[in-house]
């Protein structure tokens, strides 16, 4: 396990230029290739550089490895989309641009990346209530030529949250929320004989429920070793989510008929009212939007998410079935409170965030506002084991000593796990680069503490692989 580069290698990166983010529209350029710039293998090390991304704000970037070759959607310095493909044999990195350009401070508007079961890279992104955005390839194993391109023309004027998703026979999915935070359905359409078509009439995950609207926010569908979709779900009821609602859960084969833990058959789409409730936390009870769900190894659900503790404070729970619902188990308090509310993203002070969930092991990683990561314990589960099906491996930390500049607003050094595109599992490569915090998607002031922050220099992308 390396944690850094020699002082040598980390004193060469870090003289590397930083050039500032161009402010003008998207061109519309062929695929450019150029003969990858890379450093001498050290401490058992090989670090290529791609190209340079804009780092206003933390935004969600994929990478894929394919056949020998490497993928990585991002922002570039000018803000458009770019996907870098990287060819080891060749040394060869070749960057093609989409005719879309990132033109706020949204950290929403992700990128999301995935190969079809012919080999064809499909790509969406840079949406945030916004029209869709959607490119493909024509041609398979390769990014050359990929373009924005059309898909069903329903329900895409103001798509949120879009993700690829494989179901149980391997068709490519994409799901995405169409409509507004606290009043918005998901929708799900599926790839066939290389058209997408909606998955069924209705929406996966309702807009409204017997109250009023609402809007679902559900983790990444996780299967297990039967081919069983699990998911957990944060309901809201407006754009403020101090209206975080429940916590419900359901699983599924096919996304159209949906099982609560208890075992009872739903139809879709689901709606607060027939998804299986895990907590029904209330409005203004500090629950977060994001929940985590991870498998044990029998391939059970265990759910982590946060909410206010009896005295108000910011506390984390993981919650599991039981032949008596579901059992909730309080695992730590933070020090202090910070309210849960309002719109758009927060900073990372204020925010507590939960990662790396493993059942098996009967861990989280859980940040609580202002405070650093620690590692909180639970019990493992008991009985027979059988190794979960979850995709939960953890890649190789392995890292480069890329320097953050000063004059950003809370900048940090972002880490990409390199994703096998087959196997949806981290590989051990590793994608860095830096990127200064969220300002509740508006445009952070450049002042006496962060002067660059309104102007933030474009950061260098580093590929980082064992040698």
């Amino acid at each position: 396990m390396i944690a850094s580069l020699p002082l040598a290698l980390a004193s060469l990166i870090s003289a590397a230029p930083f050039s500032l983010a161009a402010t003008g529209a998207p061109q519309d350029r062929a695929q450019t290739c150029r003969v990858a710039a890379s450093e001498p293998a050290r401490a058992g090390l090989h670090i290529v550089r791609i190209g340079e991304a804009w780092s206003g704000v933390r935004v969600r970037y994929p990478a894929l490895r394919r056949n020998g070759k490497y993928y990585f959607a991002y922002f570039d310095a000018a803000r458009q989309l770019a996907i870098a493909e990287y060819a080891p044999a060749q040394r060869k990195i070749c960057v093609n641009r989409i005719a879309s350009r990132f033109g706020g401070w949204d950290s929403h508007n992700g990128i999301f990346m995935a190969f079809d079961p012919q080999g064809y890279l499909h790509v969406a992104g840079n949406m945030h209530a916004s029209p869709l955005v959607y490119a493909r390839a024509p041609r398979p194993d390769s990014a050359q030529g990929i373009a924005l391109a059309p898909m069903i023309g329903r329900d895409e004027a103001r798509v949120t949250y879009p993700r690829f998703q494989k179901n149980a026979d391997g068709q490519l999915m994409f799901l995405y929320r169409s409509g507004g935070s606290g009043n918005g359905a998901w929708v799900a359409n599926r790839l066939q004989n290389g058209r997408w078509s909606r998955l069924s009439g209705g929406a996966l995950f309702a807009a409204r429920d017997r109250d009023g609207p609402v809007s679902a926010y559900p983790t990444n569908p996780v299967q297990d070793a039967n081919g069983r979709f699990h998911v957990a779900i944060v309901w809201r009821r407006t754009p403020d989510t101090a209206t975080n609602f429940r916590v419900s859960y359901v699983s599924t084969t096919d996304f159209q008929t949906w099982r609560q833990a208890s075992g009872k058959v739903v139809r879709g789409p689901i709606t607060p009212d027939n998804g299986g409730s895990v907590d029904d936390a209330g409005v203004d009870h500090g629950l977060g939007t994001s929940a985590s769900l991870s498998l044990d190894g029998r391939g059970q659900p265990v759910i982590a998410y946060t909410k206010y503790d009896e005295a108000g404070a910011n506390a984390v729970y993981v919650a599991r079935p039981s032949a008596r619902g579901w059992s909730i188990k309080r695992l730590a308090s933070g020090k202090t409170r910070v309210a849960v509310q309002g719109r758009g993203t927060r900073q990372r002070a204020d925010v507590t965030s939960i990662a790396n969930l493993d059942p098996g092991k009967g861990t989280v990683t859980v940040t609580f506002p202002k405070s650093k990561a620690q590692i909180l314990r639970f019990a493992p589960p008991s009985g027979p084991m059988r190794q979960a099906a979850d995709g939960a491996d953890r890649p190789t930390r392995i890292a480069a000593a890329l320097p953050l500049p000063r004059g950003l607003l809370r900048p940090t050094l972002r880490k990409v796990a390199v994703i096998d595109a087959a196997s949806g599992k981290p590989t051990t490569g590793v994608v860095q680069y830096f990127a200064q915090d969220s300002n509740r998607d508006r445009a952070p002031a450049c002042d006496a503490k962060a002067p660059m922050a309104c102007k933030p220099p474009a950061s260098p992308i580093y590929l980082v692989l064992p040698d």
